[in-house]
């Protein structure tokens, strides 16, 4: 699960610069500078992986014309921080102590 929520960081992170809530995957897409179908693949997931919505770290709606409207849940916020945390306090790979 951890593997899959780290690879997943980087989208997650454009979502919730924008305040946790986008109007559509066209506007993921300029703020996190990844296709629309990357994205949904993503957010979705897989037969072989699962994304954010199936983990309960982003909600989904269907508005009109088929755009996803997505938000950051209360979970996906206290899964973020606390990998941020994780991340900060976790020495850089390849960094020399002088």
């Amino acid at each position: 699960m951890f593997r899959s929520l780290r690879n997943q960081r980087r989208r997650y992170c454009s979502l919730e610069r924008s305040g946790g809530d986008v109007e559509s995957l066209e506007k993921l897409s300029e703020l996190s500078n990844l296709g629309d179908r990357l994205l949904s693949y993503h957010i979705k997931g897989s037969d072989e992986g699962r994304g954010l919505e199936p983990f309960g770290l982003v909600e989904v709606e269907h508005g009109k014309r088929g755009r996803l409207r997505v938000k950051v849940t209360t979970l996906g916020r206290i899964v973020l921080s606390a990998r941020i945390k994780e991340s900060a306090s976790s020495p850089s790979v390849g960094r020399s102590s002088s």
